[in-house]
């Protein structure tokens, strides 16, 4: 079976622009497709990464060959035996953790806007070098941080690394620069923290203390056998900033300055416990959304929407939880937790959105509704993730007030990561009630009409 192999060159910086240089050896004459997705795992909005390809090129034998546009992320080539190489500059000019960006400060990227699905080698090996600058002074003291499996890199991560196949490929983003890197150990697994931005008088031990912390506690609600053997968290600091995205071995964080714990701080800042949140929140998609996904996911089509009505779930169940956590670990105290709780129903009451869209709704509509929010938006959705939060709560209390503490949502939780998560086969649309009804014998269809498909509030 023949291998992918992907160059990246960091190729100028003034004008924003990756290089890339796809190879494939053709073993005999065929007609080859290829596409770049359209949206990233974990953002359920179509993007259209291809609008920022600058310049599309193929070649064999040193000999430039017709590439026929399909779509507008989509196109063949009629190739014949021999090695085929497809070379695409990209424009990376965004400030978030969805896409690229490329100036003289760092580089940052997703698989996901860079690298081609080569049709029918989905399920082959796939190779990427990162090349090193040499010529910019800029990078001499960049390191590139990812959780992708090294192959043979130099003492800064420059090299080569591997993907199992093009899923893998595309689920470990990139950063490079001049980073601090923090390294701790959960539960004998690596872990490692990488800071890129201004950020003096970061307590690096406080940091790697509490993360580690939160780690082990989750490793611990879940449970062997542990679904990581590493773990990289990737935080780009700005001045003013707030967001993450999971992947299965990493997340991407952006967060303000503020937000970092500094060496004078004795009690944690709420700025500091909102960061540890979104760190928890976005280390329990390990399970909950990376491995324990809706079936509708499986497997993804990366060109159009996924529709699911289970993101109140996967969203908001983590949001209940990555706040709990903190108080069960002994990150924050009760009253800390309390205020947490508040500031969330604070998010969601006020607004009459949360009258006109059920969380189901919110869910399936996430595509262009919730992701595209205009200025009518509090009037006519509500969030998955805030109200989401509300009602995983409510089914916490609910389980736990009519089994008589007997079972709580852990129960539930580590049910579907047994049945439908480690056995990787994805939860059906209405399966969560259905569980409940027959496994823990607990009838839930007023809860989910109530609360699920209608626009009921809990109590």
């Amino acid at each position: 079976m023949s291998a992918i192999y992907y160059q990246l060159e960091l190729y100028d910086a003034n004008a924003h622009l990756f290089r890339v240089n796809c190879h494939l050896e053709i073993k005999q004459a065929q007609k080859i497709t290829f596409s770049l997705p359209d949206w990233i795992p974990g953002s359920y909005m179509i993007r259209e990464f291809s609008k920022n390809i600058v310049r599309l090129e193929a070649s064999q034998d040193n000999k430039s060959i017709e590439i026929e546009q399909l779509a507008k992320s989509q196109w063949q080539i009629e190739a014949k035996a021999g090695k085929l190489t497809i070379s695409m500059d990209y424009y990376a000019f965004d400030y978030s953790v969805r896409s690229c960006f490329f100036d003289q400060n760092h580089a940052y990227f997703n698989g996901t806007s860079l690298f081609f699905r080569i049709q029918g080698f989905d399920s082959n090996k796939h190779f990427l070098q990162i090349l090193y600058p040499q010529k910019e002074n800029y990078a001499q003291q960049w390191l590139v941080a990812t959780a992708m499996q090294k192959q043979k890199v130099d003492s800064a991560g420059f090299g080569h690394y591997q993907a199992d196949n093009y899923e893998d490929l595309i689920d470990h983003p990139v950063e490079i620069g001049k980073q601090t890197r923090i390294d701790f150990s959960a539960k004998g697994i690596p872990h490692q923290l990488y800071l890129q931005g201004k950020h003096d008088n970061v307590d690096q031990q406080r940091l790697a203390k509490d993360l580690q912390t939160l780690c082990e506690y989750e490793l611990d609600l879940f449970g062997k056998p542990y679904p990581l053997d590493r773990y990289v968290f990737l935080v780009w600091i700005m001045e003013e900033g707030y967001g993450g995205l999971e992947h299965r071995y990493s997340t991407s964080l952006m967060i303000s300055r503020k937000d970092l714990p500094t060496k004078a701080m004795d009690k944690a800042s709420d700025d500091y416990i909102q960061f540890l949140a979104l760190c928890a929140h976005e280390y329990f998609h390990c399970w909950n959304v990376k491995r324990l996904k809706p079936r509708a996911f499986i497997p993804l089509d990366l060109n159009r929407e996924a529709y699911t009505r289970l993101l109140w779930w996967f969203e908001g169940v983590t949001s209940y939880y990555d706040e709990w956590l903190l108080l069960r670990c002994g990150l924050i105290d009760l009253k800390a937790w309390l205020g947490l709780i508040q500031k969330t129903w604070d998010r969601v009451l006020p607004y009459q959105g949360r009258n006109k869209q059920s969380l189901a709704q919110s869910s399936f509509n996430a595509w262009h509704k919730f992701y595209k929010q205009d200025e009518n938006a509090q009037n006519a959705i509500v969030s998955y993730y805030t109200k989401g939060s509300m009602v995983a709560m409510a089914l916490d209390l609910s389980l736990r007030q009519r089994s008589n503490n007997r079972l709580s949502l852990d129960d539930l939780l580590l049910y579907l990561w047994q049945h439908n998560g480690i056995t990787q086969q994805g939860i059906d649309e209405y399966e969560i009630e259905s569980v409940l009804k027959k496994v823990f014998q607990l009838d839930y269809t007023d809860f989910f009409n109530a609360f699920i498909y209608g626009t009921e509030e809990p109590d």
